[in-house]
């Protein structure tokens, strides 16, 4: 049996650098079609983060069943997970774990899939560490729930969570730490 490229370490060294590329500048769009094979991102990145010590609640059944094995991460609600990964064009129904303060990192990580991370009609500025001034982005697919719930969820920081987007070939990344204004 040969497996997807997404489950190769060179592939899943080369998508964890523009992860953390993607994070510490968020909005940044990074392309990762030369990588993935036809994977959708964020199989790939859910490759990269995800093993045995892990939890994840895929919200929107958008994993193939095969992944589960590959992924190794344990399947819970999304008031438990680390990770959860939803359908960004569906409706905000999930409640995910913000951490405490005393351990912020204990807080959930959004993988949101959406249509197209720059055809949106929606624009949203963000401003905040790892970005110079402000920079605009206009995600397609997302719906507009999903910037309110984000508000509040962050409300209380360093509580919050942690949101990557991905289209079907490109991330991007929405850190606690960045703020974001509808516009």
């Amino acid at each position: 049996m040969i497996l997807h490229s997404i489950w190769q370490p060179d592939t899943q060294q080369a998508l964890f650098r523009h992860l953390m590329q993607a994070m510490t500048y968020p909005g940044r769009i990074h392309n990762l079609q030369a990588l993935l094979d036809q994977a959708e991102v964020y199989r790939g990145i859910l490759a990269v983060l995800l093993d045995t010590h892990t939890s994840l609640a895929d919200e929107h059944q958008l994993l193939p069943e095969d992944d589960w094995p590959l992924l190794q991460a344990r399947p819970a609600q999304s008031a438990e997970a680390d990770y959860v990964l939803c359908d960004g064009a569906q409706a905000v129904h999930i409640h995910p774990r913000l951490g405490e303060l005393a351990n912020p990192e204990r807080s959930a990580t959004l993988l949101i899939k959406v249509d197209d991370l720059q055809q949106g009609e929606q624009s949203i500025n963000l401003h905040g560490p790892g970005i110079v001034d402000r920079i605009t982005i206009r995600p397609r697919g997302l719906n507009p729930q999903w910037w309110e719930k984000r508000e509040e969820w962050t409300g209380a920081f360093p509580l919050g969570v942690d949101m990557i987007l991905s289209d079907q070939h490109r991330l991007m990344c929405i850190p606690r730490s960045s703020q974001a204004e509808v516009m």
